[in-house]
């Protein structure tokens, strides 16, 4: 068990990040600053998906104009990191 500095420590270090998925499905990937592999998932129509992903990571969303993203609870704009139907992005 992490002990409540550790914890706090992680949530500082990481984002609270959100995935909404409208009529279609879609694919993510999402790889930690230190290379693994923290999401690596087919995401189905309609659903709704939580993470908590370290700052400083890589991701990938296939199909992405149909997924909504939130980052602490704000909404996160793929428009300008969208290339042939993918979105490739690193958050901070």
């Amino acid at each position: 068990l992490l002990s409540r500095r550790q914890r706090q420590m992680c949530i500082r270090d990481s984002h609270k990040v959100e995935f909404r998925l409208g009529a279609g499905a879609s694919w993510v990937q999402v790889i930690a600053p230190n290379g693994r592999n923290v999401v690596a998932s087919e995401m189905r129509p309609q659903s709704v998906q939580a993470y908590e992903i370290p700052k400083g990571s890589r991701f990938t969303i296939g199909n992405a104009g149909v997924v909504s993203l939130t980052i602490d609870g704000e909404v996160y704009p793929l428009d300008g990191v969208v290339r042939n139907g993918i979105a490739r992005f690193t958050i901070e």
